[in-house]
């Protein structure tokens, strides 16, 4: 898919093209489509956002949390809520145990995220690492 078309398509009026933008993205695991996202983000109405964030977790399956760690190394803030909710949804104590491991090896990128993540889910181990690196 072409940059140009990727966007339009995820943002478009048509409901049924943008989910299924948002589905390719999620099934092919995309970073490339993903970081396009985020950086033409400056250019999409927040709105849009909005729908494109709701839509995204809405559409994400349990079996799909390997993609939204691949997109944890891109980091935007107008799509953490994407990223974090997505977790959110699916959060039991193994994907926990997961985060917690990226809060502590993972990149500047995945800890914004983590730290967002246990600001919904509570864990003592969390504190931790919040106050270290902090």
């Amino acid at each position: 898919m072409k940059p140009e078309n990727f966007i339009k398509d995820i943002t478009s009026k048509d409901i049924k093209l943008s989910h299924s933008t948002i589905k390719n993205m999620i099934k092919a695991s995309d970073t490339k489509a993903f970081n396009l996202l985020c950086e033409k983000c400056d250019f999409i109405f927040p709105f849009l956002k909005e729908r494109i964030s709701a839509d995204f977790v809405k559409l994400i399956e349990e079996e799909d949390l390997k993609t939204i760690f691949k997109f944890s190394k891109i980091y935007c803030a107008d799509f953490e809520d994407m990223i974090v909710n997505s977790w959110v949804k699916f959060a039991s104590e193994d994907l926990t145990d997961e985060i917690l491991e990226l809060f502590e090896n993972g990149t500047i990128e995945q800890k914004a995220y983590c730290a967002k993540y246990f600001t919904h889910i509570q864990d003592s181990l969390a504190l931790e690492y919040l106050n270290k690196f902090a």
